[in-house]
C-alpha cells in the first residue's frame, strides 16, 4: 500500500465540506488489475468495479479501505 497523508486528505475534505468519504483499490497481481463483477440482479448490474465503498465513522481512510477490500473480495491487504 502507498505512503499517503490520509489525515491531510480527511482534514482537507472536512474543510472542503465533504461529509462522507469514499475510498477504492486498484490491486494489481503480477501486471494483472483485479475487478469485481456486481450481481446481475443488483444496481448496474453485471458491470465490473474496483473494490470500493465509503468509510465509516471512526475509521481512517487506510482501516476503511481495509475493511472494504476484505468485505468484497475476502482478501488481506497489508497496513
Amino acid at each position: 500500500m502507498s505512503h499517503v497523508d490520509t489525515a491531510g486528505l480527511t482534514s482537507t475534505g472536512a474543510a472542503d465540506g465533504i461529509q462522507q468519504q469514499v475510498v477504492g483499490a486498484t490491486i494489481d497481481h503480477n501486471g494483472r488489475a483485479l475487478l469485481l463483477r456486481r450481481p446481475i440482479d443488483d444496481f448496474r448490474g453485471g458491470t465490473q468495479e474496483l473494490p470500493s465503498g465509503m468509510v465509516e465513522t471512526g475509521e481512517d481512510l487506510l482501516t476503511g479501505l481495509s475493511r472494504e477490500v476484505t468485505e468484497e473480495t475476502g482478501l488481506t491487504s497489508p497496513r
